[in-house]
């Protein structure tokens, strides 16, 4: 039943394929068809040609199985072709999918796994699952079309003999399944093992910098050499029972095969067979015998195939922030022109600690609001609520009068444009991350900007190359990057987390002429600088899970 269910999903992953199949089998087809012509055509040369010392008959049947050989060579080479093009579309199409339904998953998986982990789980599992496209599969499949086409062949010669070799099969099976067990064990442990290296990988490409201050180098690669041991392990036990399977089938094969000698010098002295029969059917017993040993390691493929299948399906089955198929039902943002929100009795738990209490309070078109509070007192988790990071638990929050869960995602997050306290900027110029690669219009009026100023004095101007996490520009440049990237955009509402962190003063002094002159319907800081307060028309405090709301910069400071 376990095994039934596998090659059901197995055959449904395949269909989007079919094209590929479908060409690959006709020409498995006609490859069966030339071999089963062939060991007959060996059998004439030896009877008709040899024995009887005709030489125009012999030379006609040696061209007959030379032309043969090499036109099913040419169909095998096309068919290999069809094969390569079919691996490279499934782990192109399926690597695809993995970066959109990676990308696309609730903050909870990543912030749980990392995206950097749960990425490289679903690649090593597609990489062995890969391997039902791949060359091992394909040419076992060859193989049985070959079995089919060299068996009708024999049991044209002799059906005694062909009989006797086909319990080949049963033998073969019976060791397959008795060590495929095992196979599928290790397979399972290395696919864990690897899903434990990949979390440690993740976590050390994030902490280069503390393991370079702290001199953990040793540390580290005492780990790193303890985890690989343990996958070493788990892929020799897992490599041990392969080898063990095929040897034991070369062993059994190689007892049949030998036999035929005896059963073959049998029928021979019996009449029932002639030398030019024997030698053929020995000759190409064993290319029956070749796909007799490829059936039986379908077991040994799919032993291996299974657990990455699963581990695949795991992945697939991770909730994404929000499917297609909801989209429908969902209220796009598209045409929204006003933006009020409305937030009722809010309340959220991370891991059972509270964060937030019942917490209301309304945000209106025009509003320049500010949100202060200490470290850890919510003010990030209220930001992730509001751009649907976070479901909401308890209470609401409405936007223009319709809960937000009610808006499509994808289009309800364009409304925002957000600068995190260490904004990132995607590898590639100044220019691409303005635009957000051809996403934002760049227009005259940004590039004026004061902000932009130091673009002239980079080599290239907006054409620089900013390098990986923009290493190429200085903390401060990166800031106003993404400032302007954020005010190109055509959102309603500007998100800015400790906007001025790495500004000198007089980048200061431009950043909050750019905030006056800034034409977005509403603007939320997080902040404690008195400048950045003293522009905001609202400022909302959390302590201890509530929030205390202020009219004016005056009133806040008042009440300190």
């Amino acid at each position: 039943m376990k095994n039934r269910k596998l090659y059901s999903k197995i055959i449904s992953l395949l269909l989007a394929y079919k094209n590929y199949i479908l060409g690959m089998s006709l020409l498995m087809i006609f490859i069966t068809v030339g071999t089963a012509f062939i060991p007959l055509l060996q059998q004439e040369i030896v009877d008709s040609g040899l024995m009887s010392g005709d030489l125009g008959i012999l030379g006609t049947l040696v061209l007959m199985v030379i032309a043969l050989t090499i036109i099913t060579n040419l169909a095998s080479l096309f068919q290999s072709y069809l094969r390569i093009n079919l691996n490279a579309k499934f782990l192109k199409d399926k690597q695809v999918e993995v970066l959109n339904h990676s990308l696309k998953l609730k903050m909870d998986y990543i912030k749980n796994d990392g995206l950097v982990q749960i990425i490289k789980d679903a690649e090593y599992a597609l990489n062995n699952l890969s391997m039902l496209t791949g060359e091992e599969m394909s040419n076992t499949l060859v193989q049985i079309f070959k079995f089919i086409g060299v068996f009708i062949g024999l049991i044209l010669i002799n059906w005694k003999l062909t009989l006797f070799l086909l319990f080949v099969i049963p033998a073969r099976i019976f060791v397959a399944n008795k060590l495929g067990k095992h196979v599928e064990k290790y397979q399972m442990d290395t696919l864990m093992i690897q899903k434990g290296i990949h979390g440690w990988e993740d976590d050390i490409y994030h902490s280069a910098t503390e393991v370079k201050l702290w001199n953990l180098y040793d540390n580290k690669c005492r780990e790193y050499d303890k985890l690989l041991q343990n996958r070493n392990t788990a892929i020799k036990k897992l490599s041990f029972f392969i080898v063990l399977s095929d040897l034991l089938g070369q062993d059994i094969q190689a007892l049949f095969l030998n036999m035929l000698y005896v059963l073959g010098g049998i029928l021979i002295w019996g009449g029932e067979l002639s030398i030019g029969g024997i030698v053929a059917f020995i000759t190409y017993a064993t290319y029956l015998l070749e796909p007799i040993g490829f059936i039986a390691n379908l077991r040994m493929i799919f032993s291996q195939v299974g657990p990455a299948f699963n581990m695949y399906e795991d992945f697939l089955s991770y909730q994404e922030e929000e499917l297609e198929r909801e989209k429908k039902n969902k209220i796009s943002c598209c045409d929204v022109e006003s933006v009020d929100f409305r937030v009722q009795n809010l309340s959220f738990s991370f891991k059972n600690r509270e964060l937030l209490q019942s917490l209301c309070f309304d945000i209106k078109e025009g509003d320049r609001i500010a949100i202060v509070g200490e470290n850890g007192s919510g003010k990030s988790t209220l930001l992730n609520i509001f751009l649907r990071f976070y479901d909401l638990q308890e209470g609401c929050i409405t936007l223009n009068g319709k809960v937000i869960s009610d808006y499509e995602l994808f289009s309800y997050r364009d409304l925002f444009s957000v600068i995190m306290q260490n904004p990132y900027l995607f590898r590639g110029t100044v220019k691409d991350n303005l635009t957000l690669f051809g996403k934002n219009e760049l227009t005259q009026e940004i590039l004026d900007n004061k902000l932009l100023d130091f673009v002239e004095h980079l080599s290239e101007g907006y054409d620089t190359d900013i390098g990986s996490d923009a290493s190429h520009i200085s903390g401060g440049e990166k800031q106003k990057i993404a400032l302007m990237r954020a005010l190109a955009s055509k959102s309603k509402i500007l998100i800015l987390d400790e906007p001025t962190a790495a500004y000198d003063k007089q980048s200061e002094k431009e950043f909050l002429d750019v905030l006056r002159g800034c034409n977005k319907k509403i603007i939320i800081l997080i902040t404690h600088e008195p400048k950045l307060l003293q522009f905001a028309n609202k400022i909302i405090e959390i302590e201890n899970m509530q929030i205390k709301q202020y009219g004016s910069y005056k009133e806040y400071q008042e009440s300190r």
